[in-house]
């Protein structure tokens, strides 16, 4: 989970910075940072907390992954962020800024750029808070065991 976590803070930091950035070469080298960040930490984080908690819920005293409302909120939150960055992020980092890098114009001319940064900065703001919700539910463990029928 600290992997995945620092993946997308490193991605919001270079996102929000690259506001400031006005030379080309850095809003390319800001592009290859959030690409590296996703590549390296996000999606290599993103499965080894999903595998993990699941083996987790299945092996421990927990008693699987729908015992408990807080184990299957987990559960269902790491799916929906994963599926969120893959859409969301995945799609701007790995489709709409290749674009961008093989434009002639500059990027502060170009408004793929624009509406990119803003589609990622809104994607990583929703993954990162969900994230912390899911870390918070981790350690006080709300709402108790589910009644079975």
């Amino acid at each position: 989970m600290i992997i995945y976590f620092s993946g997308i803070f490193g991605q919001l930091l270079v996102t929000i910075s690259m506001t400031f950035f006005s030379e080309q070469s850095q809003i390319y080298v800001g592009i290859l940072f959030v690409s590296y960040f996703d590549h390296y930490l996000t999606i290599p984080g993103a499965l080894a907390s999903l595998f993990t908690g699941i083996w987790l819920a299945l092996r421990t005293h927990w008693g699987g992954l729908t015992k408990y409302y807080w184990i299957l909120t987990k559960w269902i939150g790491n799916m929906f962020a994963i599926i969120l960055g893959s859409s969301i992020t995945g799609n701007v980092v790995y489709n709409l800024f290749p674009q961008i890098l093989s434009s002639n114009l500059h990027p502060l001319q170009n408004p793929l750029y624009f509406q990119s940064r803003k589609m990622l900065f809104l994607g990583i703001s929703i993954s990162f808070s969900l994230l912390t919700f899911l870390v918070v539910i981790s350690y006080i463990k709300p709402w108790g065991k589910r009644k079975i029928r």
